[in-house]
């Protein structure tokens, strides 16, 4: 794999062939006039494949990458209870996510932005959708968002962040 991707996709269960932009002496070459593309790997959540390959007066060819990351989610409920806060997942169609998604990180923090007292939890498999946080200040109020993310390898893909929700611990 590269780790240098030209694009980022989410999947959609169909093949995906983002165009990368190609330069030759810095003019931008044409798609079909200059060079094609061949595609490979390009359907799952992970490291698509772009195999470019120069046409006519231009004979290279080389190898490009683009990230499949999978479709995200949303936070269903944040619930204030004493110092604790019990956060669902909105779990995503089963046909897409049982394939596609290892399971969901869940980010809170004490401000909208996420950059106060940001804290990050993990909820391995797809079918774990709740997550009691513990140990939190009494009469504050936490943000939280969730994202899901899949294991490819040695990274993990991860989608979008959802909108935040917040609520007030008791």
């Amino acid at each position: 794999g590269g780790g240098f991707w030209f694009a980022r996709k989410q999947y959609t269960g169909k093949a995906l062939t983002p165009k990368p932009k190609v330069y030759f002496h810095g003019n931008k070459l044409t798609y079909g006039t200059d060079f094609t593309c061949k595609y490979s790997n390009n359907k799952n959540v992970g490291e698509g494949k772009v195999t470019i390959k120069g046409i006519g007066d231009f004979r290279d060819s080389t190898i490009s990458y683009f990230e499949i990351y999978p479709k995200g989610t949303q936070v269903a409920s944040a619930k204030a209870g004493k110092k604790q806060l019990t956060v669902t997942v909105k779990k995503q169609a089963a046909k897409m996510s049982k394939k596609t998604i290892t399971g969901y990180q869940i980010q809170v923090a004490q401000d909208k932005n996420f950059t106060k007292k940001v804290k990050n939890y993990k909820l391995k498999g797809y079918e774990k959708t709740q997550k009691t946080i513990k140990k939190l200040a009494s009469g504050k109020t936490y943000y939280v968002r969730v994202r899901t993310y899949t294991d490819i390898g040695i990274v993990d893909a991860y989608s979008k962040w959802s909108a935040a929700k917040s609520a007030k611990v008791k």
